[in-house]
């Protein structure tokens, strides 16, 4: 079946923000940022839209169970925004996009907050793509299929006519399983080769 839509992941895949913040928050809190940990972080701040980042950083102050003191709120606020402020697109990729815009349909599908995710208009990429589906949004995370499925609804497309790029095995894992020809991403050169692999970009 023809390729029509290719789904990007956003942290790790499109851009990085130089800084793990939830390894940050978890040492300066004493816990092991294993995947536990990973998953309440994720609960906590990625499945609603926040008015500003102390109310989020309170919020997963709560989960993780540690003191709302004013220390800790603006320690973790400011890791929050260490995280945008530091955030770049991986170089090389905005001319894979640009390449991929010709042909096929462009959209995000992540895990993230309010905040973050105004990362691909920061990088002048945004309007590269169609739609942006966002954790907070849908209020839903990554692996479950729902996420992927409001895809196929909303670009009207079936399951083997999308490709699905993401670092996170498991999300890559998922998607496959739903039909979806998925791609793990390291790097901007593996991706570009796995596409021409795949015919959908030329040398």
């Amino acid at each position: 079946m023809k390729t029509l839509a290719i789904i990007f992941d956003l942290w790790d895949t499109l851009g990085t923000k130089n800084i793990s913040i939830s390894k940050t928050i978890a040492d300066k809190f004493g816990f092991e940022g294993n995947y536990i940990f990973q998953k309440k972080y994720e609960n906590a701040v990625q499945l609603k839209k926040w008015e500003n980042l102390e109310e989020m950083s309170k919020n997963l102050l709560t989960a993780l169970d540690v003191a709302e003191t004013k220390e800790n709120i603006d320690f973790t606020a400011k890791v929050f925004q260490t995280g945008i402020d530091n955030s770049v697109l991986y170089p090389g990729m905005e001319e894979l996009l640009k390449k991929l815009n010709k042909n096929y349909i462009l959209a995000i599908l992540t895990n993230t907050t309010n905040f973050e995710s105004s990362a691909p208009v920061k990088w002048g990429v945004d309007d590269i793509f169609k739609e942006n589906f966002f954790s907070w949004q849908i209020g839903s995370l990554k692996p479950a299929e729902q996420n992927y499925k409001i895809i196929f609804q909303k670009l009207k497309i079936k399951p083997a006519e999308a490709i699905f790029i993401d670092d996170a095995q498991e999300n890559v894992d998922a998607a496959k399983r739903l039909g979806i020809q998925a791609i793990k991403f390291q790097d901007v050169g593996q991706l570009e080769n796995e596409l021409f692999e795949l015919n959908i970009v030329k040398r």
